[in-house]
């Protein structure tokens, strides 16, 4: 059944949110905005996403437009070097307090749901090639963190991310989720050890998903868009840990339910159309699953000048709501490119092979894009900065999102073909 495109949300009627953050030491920017589904009649500017000056220094974004989506914000802070910014998980301040010990008792006493989704290795040479050296990339970043009373180490994904305590080359980020949860399920058909090593951990952890980064693998009652934590760019600390001299950070990204969100979100980011379409599929309702997708990357520009999310296939860019106005500017010649977010086409390209929807969009296009973002090392960079030919410069780091993400689109086998 068709799905009715509505006016992109407007954040000028939705319940306050006041967002604070940190950035390098004690700087706080309180962002006061309002968002409803309900239209407005002037449209937000998005933050500036071209603020990489190349050179490794310390560079801010311009603040996003009070009345901007949260999402915006967290997407390009700042750049450090490898311009690590979480480009679209966003958080909402002071939506939930820390966990208290008896919550996390009995989420860490809960079984772990078991996967919807299956994975081989990919069968095509120079696929396996690209994907075998993105696989060693997240096996070099396997640390093993020391917790008090634990009987043995625990296994995450951990890397420098020049974000956190950027003076600090001793402590290292480990996103519990978007990094060791889908780097388990990436790991599965090429090392089985490594991956049993990382769920166990999380298990252990207590984070075996959180509502909404999970549901690429399996049901979940209730779609989680909205967050729940004050650090909108890196999300809640569960501590920090040692590792072989240095210090590991674990953090996960916690998820609330609300209404605006739940309607608005899907609409306006690519990413969350695509999870809120997967939901739909494991709740049995496959049509609308597929025409969720269809609808994310529809481009109606010709009809619609104002369209807000969709797959660009001159220069193969995914637009949402984050880049649009860069990709404008790019298109007029007023800027040299347009940032693009390799862990939003990478759950688009997932969910397009889960559900066995290639022969209806440009597959290999989008594959070609995804993978140049693929840098040296193996591992996959966070953007692509893509010129008006198509051409296009990737970022200078790679991070445990975009290339566990980047495997999982080769080695998904579609629904109905096991």
């Amino acid at each position: 059944m068709p799905i009715e495109r509505k006016p992109l949300f407007r954040p000028d009627a939705m319940h306050q949110h006041l967002v604070a953050f940190v950035l390098s030491g004690i700087a706080t920017v309180i962002l006061a905005m309002q968002v409803s589904v309900a239209g407005a009649q002037r449209e937000p500017e998005p933050i500036n996403l071209d603020v990489s000056d190349g050179s490794g220094d310390r560079v801010e974004a311009s603040q996003a437009a009070p009345d901007a989506p949260l999402e915006t914000a967290r997407v390009r802070i700042v750049d450090c070097g490898n311009d690590f910014g979480r480009g679209g998980d966003l958080a909402v301040a002071g939506a939930a307090g820390s966990e208290t010990c008896a919550e996390h008792a009995a989420r860490a006493e809960q079984p772990a749901w078991q996967d919807a989704a299956s994975f081989r290795v990919p069968r095509e040479a120079a696929t396996k090639a690209r994907v075998d050296q993105a696989a060693e990339w997240l096996r070099r970043h396997i640390v093993r963190v020391e917790r008090p009373g634990d009987k043995r180490a625990i296994s995450v994904i951990a890397w420098k991310d020049p974000t956190l305590e950027p003076n600090n080359a001793d402590v290292l980020a480990g996103y519990v989720i978007t990094d060791s949860l889908w780097a388990a399920k990436a790991l599965k058909p090429f090392d089985k050890t490594a991956s049993c090593e990382l769920e166990d951990g999380i298990r252990r952890v207590g984070w075996y998903g959180n509502g909404l980064h999970d549901v690429l693998f399996h049901r979940v009652d209730r779609l989680l868009h909205c967050p729940a934590d004050e650090d909108f760019v890196h999300g809640h600390s569960l501590g920090r840990f040692p590792s072989g001299g240095r210090v590991v950070d674990l953090r996960v990204f916690r998820q609330r339910w609300d209404a605006t969100f739940d309607e608005g979100h899907p609409r306006s980011f690519t990413e969350h159309a695509v999870y809120h379409a997967l939901y739909d599929y494991w709740q049995g309702r496959q049509d609308e699953a597929r025409q969720r997708i269809r609808e994310a990357i529809a481009d109606r520009r010709t009809t619609d000048p104002q369209e807000s999310m969709f797959w660009d296939n001159r220069t193969g860019v995914v637009v949402d709501y984050v880049n649009r106005g860069d990709c404008r500017a790019c298109s007029q010649g007023t800027k040299p490119h347009c940032r693009h977010f390799s862990f939003k086409l990478g759950v688009l390209v997932y969910s397009i092979r889960l559900l066995g929807m290639e022969q209806e969009v440009p597959f290999a296009r989008m594959k070609e894009r995804l993978w140049s973002a693929q840098l040296a090392s193996g591992g996959l960079a966070h953007y692509v900065d893509v010129r008006p030919d198509g051409t296009a410069t990737p970022g200078q780091d790679a991070t445990g999102e975009a290339t566990a993400i980047a495997i999982l689109t080769e080695t998904i086998e579609p629904l109905g073909t096991r």
